[in-house]
């Protein structure tokens, strides 16, 4: 059964986690209106044309919340929408507009159950996975604008959580300058990066796991000016790194952290 639960005032986490985004360099000052639609399990998100903002959190027992920030709505309020009943794949389209995604998970008790696709549409964008983990697919396209995709790992109570992906992980970027940093992620099946034409980085994979390395592909793409694409770090586990012309110390060169 489908049920959407509105809460027009946020607890106090839902409402510290949207002021976090808001303070983030990456998010963008956002407005319009995401529509939720729940078909077959699956969770679709959809945005307008507008600079959308939201945070999606995978709870326990086939919930997902959705937090509209920054003037965002979502299905037309203010405030956050628990969705009940998803058991199979969250898809997340905002469209046109720069705009801030951000994906998480309630440590310990929660797992996206099956796919997990963003695709932000052209302009500017902000994606943000933290300690999620995805026991399907995960794909995430950017299209073309100077896009930044951020995946890391949160601590809680009971530790560190990494991310963790247990099935293929892809990245399509456009034209634009686009940075692509992950930390302490697990990657455990085939991994396909295609970072478009344009100044890029990818960093850092020396925090991080590659079950699979022989199918982890990297692609900078067309280079659009000096000092070219940038990778951080290309150790000898990743054979196929392919279009990258500059290998800088650390993600602050990209863009990323030091």
């Amino acid at each position: 059964m489908m049920m959407f639960k509105y809460r027009a005032l946020f607890g106090l986490i839902g409402s510290f986690i949207c002021a976090l985004a808001l303070n983030q360099p990456s998010s963008t000052q956002a407005a319009g209106n995401v529509h939720l639609k729940l078909e077959n399990g699956d969770l679709i998100i959809t945005g307008d044309n507008q600079d959308n903002n939201i945070i999606v959190i995978q709870e326990c027992c086939q919930i997902v919340v959705v937090n509209g920030c920054a003037d965002t709505t979502v299905n037309g309020s203010a405030g956050r929408v628990d969705v009940e009943g998803v058991t199979r794949d969250i898809i997340i389209s905002t469209n046109e507009g720069k705009d801030s995604v951000r994906v998480e998970i309630t440590p310990g008790v929660a797992v996206i159950a099956h796919n997990l696709k963003i695709n932000t549409g052209g302009a500017d964008d902000t994606v943000e996975l933290f300690g999620v983990t995805v026991r399907g697919n995960t794909q995430i396209q950017t299209d073309d604008g100077d896009d930044v995709i951020l995946i890391d790992g949160v601590q809680t109570p009971n530790g560190y959580k990494r991310p963790d992906f247990k099935g293929s992980f892809s990245v399509t970027a456009g034209s634009g300058d686009d940075l692509l940093e992950f930390h302490n992620a697990i990657f455990r099946g085939a991994v396909d990066v295609k970072m478009g034409s344009g100044i890029d980085g990818v960093c850092s994979t020396e925090d991080s796991e590659f079950a699979a390395p022989n199918l982890a592909f990297f692609d900078g793409g067309l280079p659009n000016g000096f000092p070219g694409d940038g990778f951080v770090a290309p150790i000898i586990e990743l054979p196929h790194i392919t279009n990258f012309e500059d290998f800088p110390d650390d993600c602050s060169y990209l863009g990323g952290r030091d």
